[in-house]
């Protein structure tokens, strides 16, 4: 696995653990989505980003988001952001906040834009990772006491990609307090689960987004309290621009947000690549890959609706060095026993 790849991974394993530590006030989701430009072209695009903000008491909080920054001239870039938080309420029921942190992305380019990507996709397009800055400004007005509207202004620096600058609305939602052990224990009273999983794959890094049909099986299993562990067999089913499986193992921390029937959570860990084949002309088994270590990072929700049956839809982002970054939704029932 690359170095950046590492160093992704251990800081998100570190940044998850925050989140995963109780504390007295309430925990909060939020979507937002609006307008980027990139700081040299002026050129816009639209962007949206998820984020989970976890608060440390006081003014402060920390958070986790996944950060898509659209398509702009010859990148199209996104990743997960870590954020520390400073806020204070300015009215009875408006709050500004403001965040720095880390940005870890994935940003395609294309090393030569005069051929076509379909024509020669290894040698025109490279997924290059990277380290940039996340400065952010936000505006907040509680609407109930569940949900806020949110304004936010953020301002993205890197040295090895583009600087842009973007403006974004959505809403907070607020969850409840701080879970029990007992909680979460409810839910994972029987400690095993078997998932069967299907869904859609995409290439994240080339001009033609290649689809395909993508299918995981999955052990899962109760560490602890708020702990999981789980281990899959993974098909990607994108034959357009390759066909990638493997095997991976994560570990998740989890929370019950509605209940002790809806669990939310975030995982990360190695995947390990058996088969590939690129889409190239005249490929044959010698084109192989040689890749066979890449990362994973994951988030998903799972809703119980029977004592021994759920139903769980995850979102896997595989983290490779060659010759792409892939996404992977997959929707399916989960047994436990």
């Amino acid at each position: 696995m690359p170095r950046i790849v590492c160093h992704f991974c251990a800081r998100l394993v570190g940044s998850l653990a925050c989140l995963a530590v109780s504390g007295a006030a309430a925990d909060e989701l939020s979507l937002l989505g609006g307008a980027i430009q990139e700081a040299d072209t002026h050129r816009r695009s639209g962007t949206v980003e998820f984020e989970y903000s976890h608060d440390l008491g006081g003014p402060f909080a920390v958070s986790a988001a996944y950060l898509n920054q659209g398509h702009q001239l010859n990148h199209d870039r996104d990743g997960v952001a870590l954020q520390l938080w400073a806020s204070a309420e300015v009215l009875p029921r408006c709050s500004v906040a403001i965040g720095i942190g880390p940005f870890f992305y994935s940003d395609t380019t294309r090393l030569d834009n005069s051929v076509s990507s379909v024509i020669l996709y290894n040698v025109l397009e490279q997924d290059a990772h990277g380290l940039a800055w996340l400065y952010s400004a936000a505006v907040r007005w509680r609407i109930d006491s569940r949900w806020l509207a949110e304004l936010r202004v953020e301002e993205t620096r890197a040295r090895t990609s583009i600087d842009t600058g973007a403006l974004t609305l959505g809403l907070r939602y607020q969850l409840d307090s701080a879970p029990s052990t007992a909680d979460i224990g409810a839910f994972q009273s029987s400690p095993n689960e078997l998932t069967l999983l299907a869904g859609e794959g995409v290439v994240v890094n080339n001009d033609f987004k290649a689809h395909g049909v993508a299918a995981t099986v999955e052990y899962r299993r109760m560490l602890r309290p708020n702990v999981e562990w789980d281990v899959a067999w993974i098909h990607e089913g994108v034959p357009e621009g390759a066909r990638r499986n493997g095997v991976a193992t994560e570990l998740w921390l989890v929370r019950s947000i509605v209940d002790d029937r809806f669990v939310l959570g975030a995982g990360i860990g190695p995947y390990f690549i058996f088969d590939f084949y690129p889409d190239a002309p005249n490929a044959n088994h010698a084109d192989r890959s040689q890749e066979r270590f890449a990362g994973l990072v994951s988030i998903g929700g799972s809703y119980r609706f029977d004592p021994r049956w759920s139903a769980r839809l995850t979102w896997h982002q595989v983290i490779a060095k060659e010759p792409y970054d892939s996404g992977l939704l997959v929707f399916g029932l989960g047994y436990r026993y």
